[in-house]
C-alpha cells in the first residue's frame, strides 16, 4: 500500500500523468458471483500493463493480479467472489488499478468501491423455508458440461510401483430437454450427448461410443430418477448424477437423509445410489439465481472394480481392486419455482483402494526328457525306445516328437496314467510394477505363451504317485488412494 501511495504522489508531483485511465467495469454499486474487472489505459499504452489491488475500505489493499491488454485493448480479470476455498465475505470493497507504460513507468491510477452481496438474507426467504423442486415444464432445455478427473496417490506397499497409470480424465457435453410431463410430477427427459471422451494417464483423448447418442430418463420433480429400460445399453453417467429433495420445505441448516446417485468410476461408468446426509448450508446468489447451497456427505462400499490404466508404453491394463468411498458434494440449486434447476455441482471422492498382486510361481520344468523305463538296458515297454502302445498295452506304438511317450516317466513328474498336464501361461507384468499375476490382465486379449509339458507338483514319482501339496500363493498388498473431482455446470457458465 505504501508503494502505491508513493507512486501516486510521484505522479502528481511530476505531472507525468499524460493519459487518464478509466474503469469500464464494474461500476460502483452491488456486485455478486463472478465480477468482470476491466480498465482502459487509453491509446498509446497497449504495450503496457496494469496491476490490481483489492481491499476493504479503511484496510490495507492486497495485491490481486497484474495483466496485459486483452484483444479488445482493455486490461483486467474476472474476480471470483464466491471461490469455495477463499470466498469474499459480503461487504464493501475497494478496487484499485495502477497503469504502467511499456517502459514500466506508472501513468495513472483509478479506484472504484463496490458492495459484494452474494448471500440471500433470511428475511427475504419464506418463513416456512424453501421448497426444492425441479421445473419439468415440457420444452425446457439446458446444456451442461461435466468433467471428472481421477488422481491417484500411492499408499503402503505401492512405493516404486506405477500407480499413476490409473489417472484419468472424462468429459461430456449434453443437452437436457423435457419432452413431456405427467400430472404426478414425473417427466420424460431426453439427454442428447454432443461429445463424450476419456483420456488416460498417458494416452490421447478417446471418443466414447455414447457420443452422438441420447439417453432418455423418467425424472420426478423431487429429483428421483427412473431410467428407461429400453436404453440401458447407452452409458452416460453424467446425466444421472443428482439427489432426492425432501418432501417438506427446508430452512438454512436443516438436514435430511435421502438418495444420492454418484459415479464410482468415471472411466467405466460404474454408478451407485446411496442414502446420504444433506444440509441446506446457505442461500446465495449464483449465476444470476438465488440458489440453495446443499452439502451432501456419504460413505459406501466396498466395491470390486476393474480399473483401467496405461503403462509407460501406452499399453492398457485392467487391475481388479477393492475400494471404499468417502464423498462430499456441493449442489447449487436455483429453487425459484419458475427456474427449478441445478446450476452447479462440485464433488470430491476419496477412494481407498486395495490391490492384491500374487507372486508368480517358478517356471514349470520343460518336457521332452525320456522316462527311466525307456532308457537302453532298463526294463521298458515292448517296441522301440520311447514307444508306448495306446493305453499302455497292445496295439501299435504311438510316438511323441523326440521319442517321448505320452505320460512317460519324466523325473519328478507323473507316470503314464497322468497324461498331458495343464499348460501354464506366462504372465506379462505391466512396466513399473514389481510383481504381476492375476491382479493384472491386458485390457485387450493377447496370445499367451506356454512353458513345457505341465505336470503335478514336485516330488511326483515315475509311477504317478502324488507329491506334497503345493505351497499356498503369496500376495503383495498395494494400498493407494484415488481422488475423483467432478464438476457439472450449465454450458454457458463454462
Amino acid at each position: 500500500m505504501k508503494r502505491v501511495l508513493l507512486v501516486a504522489a510521484a505522479l502528481l508531483a511530476s505531472g507525468a500523468m499524460a493519459q487518464e485511465m478509466s474503469f469500464v467495469e464494474p461500476a460502483a454499486g452491488t456486485v455478486r458471483g463472478t465480477v468482470g474487472v476491466r480498465v482502459d489505459l487509453g491509446a498509446g499504452y497497449q504495450n503496457g500493463f496494469c496491476i490490481f489491488y483489492i481491499g476493504e475500505p479503511g484496510q490495507a489493499l492486497k495485491f490481486k493480479t497484474a495483466t496485459v491488454a486483452d484483444p479488445t485493448g482493455l486490461f483486467g480479470f474476472d474476480w471470483e467472489t464466491q471461490g469455495r476455498d477463499a470466498p469474499y465475505a459480503d461487504g464493501e470493497y475497494r478496487l484499485l488499478a495502477v497503469g504502467y507504460n511499456a517502459a514500466g513507468e506508472a501513468v495513472d491510477q483509478k479506484a472504484v468501491t463496490v458492495e459484494v452481496q452474494n448471500q440471500v438474507t433470511s428475511t427475504s426467504l419464506p418463513a416456512r423455508g424453501v421448497t426444492l423442486r425441479l421445473n419439468l415444464t415440457p420444452g425446457r432445455e439446458t446444456q451442461y458440461v461435466g468433467r471428472a478427473r481421477v488422481t491417484v496417490e500411492p499408499g503402503a506397499g505401492s512405493q516404486g510401483n506405477d500407480v499413476g497409470m490409473f489417472n484419468g480424465f472424462v468429459t461430456g457435453w449434453w443437452n437436457q430437454r423435457v419432452l413431456w410431463g405427467n400430472p404426478d410430477g414425473r417427466a420424460h427427459v431426453r439427454n442428447s450427448i454432443f461429445r463424450y471422451t476419456e483420456q488416460g494417464a498417458r494416452g490421447r483423448p478417446n471418443r466414447l461410443d455414447s457420443s452422438g447418442q441420447f439417453v432418455s430418463l423418467m425424472l420426478k420433480n423431487t429429483g428421483e430418477l427412473t431410467r428407461r429400460t429400453e436404453l440401458t445399453n447407452i452409458s452416460f453417467p453424467f446425466a444421472q448424477i443428482g439427489l432426492d429433495f425432501p418432501q417438506q420445505p427446508v430452512k438454512v441448516k436443516d438436514t435430511w437423509r435421502s438418495g444420492l446417485r454418484f459415479v464410482v468410476d468415471p472411466r467405466t461408468g460404474r454408478m451407485d445410489e446411496v442414502i446420504a446426509t444433506h444440509v441446506l448450508n446457505t442461500v446465495e446468489w449464483h449465476a444470476g439465481y438465488r440458489c440453495a447451497v446443499i452439502d451432501s456427505e456419504w460413505e459406501s462400499g466396498p466395491y470390486r472394480l476393474s480399473l483401467k490404466g496405461e503403462d509407460t508404453s501406452n499399453e492398457e491394463w485392467l487391475a481388479d481392486v477393492t475400494l471404499s468411498v468417502k464423498g462430499n458434494r456441493r449442489t447449487y440449486f436455483a429453487f425459484q419455482q419458475e427456474v427449478g434447476k441445478v446450476v452447479r455441482i462440485e464433488e470430491t471422492q476419496d477412494q481407498t483402494c486395495l490391490l492384491e498382486l500374487m507372486e508368480e510361481p517358478p517356471p514349470a520344468a520343460a518336457g521332452g526328457m525320456m522316462g527311466m523305463s525307456d532308457m537302453p538296458g532298463m526294463p521298458g515297454m515292448p517296441g522301440m525306445p520311447g514307444a508306448v502302445p495306446p493305453g499302455g498295452s497292445g496295439g501299435p506304438p504311438v510316438m511323441m516328437p523326440g521319442g517321448v511317450a505320452p505320460g512317460a516317466g519324466v523325473p519328478g513328474a507323473a507316470g503314464p496314467e497322468a497324461g498331458l498336464g495343464a499348460q501354464a501361461p506366462v504372465v506379462q507384468k505391466p512396466e513399473g510394477f514389481k510383481k504381476g499375476g492375476p491382479g493384472f490382465r491386458p485390457a485387450k486379449p493377447k496370445d499367451t505363451a506356454t512353458v513345457g509339458i505341465g505336470a503335478p507338483g514336485p516330488g511326483a514319482g515315475p509311477e504317478g504317485a502324488a507329491g506334497p501339496p503345493p505351497e499356498p500363493p503369496k500376495f503383495d498388498i498395494l494400498h493407494f488412494k484415488r481422488i475423483i473431482k467432478t464438476n457439472i455446470n450449465p454450458d454457458y457458465l463454462d
